[in-house]
């Protein structure tokens, strides 16, 4: 739960700007400190992003501080009533030694972080709640596969609902012979698009709410994608759904391995209301592009980088792109019925990002600020691909526009993040769900900057 406290952390960063004193201070104060602990300093908030993914991907190994508090916690008890230590601890928090209260902290030396603030007090920030954190009880019995296909299914994502005393949450059979990961190879392993999480936690929080699945008034914000969901043959995935005191709904789609859960992707769901849609000058946008790609080029370019597209997700027909800009068609060969955020048509959307980031690299999904509706999807629409207000080049963001002829905007996708994954197996299976993080043993576990 560290690590994935630590991922939380940086996408919420990619998204949002904040104020470093404000944060520092608010995690500080505003939470309990836990047994497993993470401490680091930056100068910027673009260089704390980037610290945090380094530290969650295991390329960041200095600068940081780390400890267990069961480990040190009775060594640093014999220190707590210690004058000289006291009076050195004050000297520190006076001169700003951050590096010293840091090394003492994650080893579970209570600090009186305040005094860092003498004559103010920072503000406190609305920061990402704790990740979920799962315990088994002995009811929590796992769905038969053969009840979930039997089973009347409410969605094509969203099977069987398997809530219950303590959580709601449904229950999913994935197969690599579904469409969606037959089409979707990343280095010849089967992986469903991360947008389809987007319709999956649309559907399951629109029937939850006592709605029909199709349900439009629904936008989803704060979303991270943590790690490929990969398929060899068939996985059961669960997506949980917890209220939350501002009315939200988070949501945590995950599966249980070998005594572990393993978290695919997660975010929160708000009510929307749908107002007069945007519209967008097409032919403008288009005329600002200097390149110009059809679909055939493209999908061979992204099959030399590792990403295989199967029929049913070769949606892009043609790919105008920019500096920061892309306008692409897209036409689906074969209609899918079920759907209300149609996956084929988001992942077009983001194939799309290619013509405007020209990176040449493996990229997926990783944080999203938020998706909202305001009509369904048509059949052949056309994709708006333009840099975010958070655009940098050290955490890139793209707002993603989709749109019908006349540039009407069905969907808005603000603030996507993608994350390159260094083009090989290696790397796919570094972020993958066969490499669970050893942290993830632990349900209780926080970090503090």
């Amino acid at each position: 739960a560290l690590m994935r406290r630590a991922e939380q952390l940086s996408a919420h960063l990619s998204q949002q700007a904040v104020n470093l004193t404000d944060l520092a201070y608010t995690l500080q104060v505003g939470r309990d400190a836990m047994e497993h602990r993470l401490a680091l300093t930056a100068e910027s908030q673009e260089a704390l992003v980037t610290q945090l993914r380094g530290v969650c991907d295991g390329t960041l190994t200095t600068g940081i501080w780390r400890g267990e508090v069961r480990r040190t916690g009775e060594t640093l008890s014999i220190f707590r009533t210690d004058e000289d230590l006291q009076s050195a601890i004050d000297a520190w928090i006076a001169k700003g030694k951050l590096d010293k209260l840091a090394e003492l902290w994650v080893q579970g030396l209570e600090i009186d972080w305040p005094q860092l603030y003498p004559g103010r007090q920072p503000n406190r920030l609305r920061l990402p709640t704790y990740p979920f954190a799962r315990e088994r009880c002995w009811f929590a019995e796992k769905a038969a596969p053969g009840m979930m296909t039997a089973a009347r299914r409410q969605h094509p994502l969203v099977h069987l609902n398997i809530s219950d005393i303590n959580e709601l949450r449904y229950s999913s059979l994935l197969t690599d012979e579904t469409w969606l990961l037959r089409d979707h190879q990343v280095m010849g392993r089967a992986v469903l698009p991360g947008v389809a999480q987007l319709e999956w936690a649309r559907a399951a929080v629109s029937l939850a709410l006592g709605g029909e699945p199709d349900s439009a008034d629904i936008r989803l914000e704060s979303v991270t994608w943590l790690r490929p969901l990969t398929v060899a043959g068939e996985r059961e995935v669960r997506i949980a759904l917890v209220p939350q005191d501002d009315g939200r709904i988070a949501y945590e789609i995950y599966s249980e391995e070998s005594e572990q859960t393993v978290i695919y992707g997660q975010g929160y769901a708000a009510p929307a209301t749908r107002g007069e849609a945007p519209v967008l000058d097409l032919a403008a946008l288009t005329a600002r592009c200097a390149l110009t790609v059809g679909g055939d080029p493209l999908y061979e370019q992204f099959a030399r980088l590792g990403l295989q597209y199967g029929e049913g997700l070769r949606v892009v027909q043609t790919l105008h792109g920019g500096d920061g800009l892309a306008v692409a068609r897209l036409a689906v060969s074969t209609p899918r019925d079920g759907y209300l955020w149609s996956p084929d048509l988001l992942d077009g959307a983001l194939q799309s990002v290619a013509g405007a980031a020209q990176e040449g690299a493996l990229a997926l999904p990783f944080a999203l600020r938020e998706i909202r509706c305001w009509a369904p999807l048509p059949e052949n629409p056309y994709v708006v691909v333009q840099a975010g207000s958070g655009h940098t080049d050290a955490v890139p963001q793209w707002d993603i526009a989709i749109a019908d002829g006349e540039g009407r905007v069905a969907i808005q996708m603000n603030g996507c993040t993608m994350r390159l994954t260094g083009g090989s197996a290696a790397s796919l299976q570094r972020v993958g769900d066969e490499s669970v993080d050893e942290e993830m043993k632990h349900r209780e576990d926080s970090w503090k900057v």
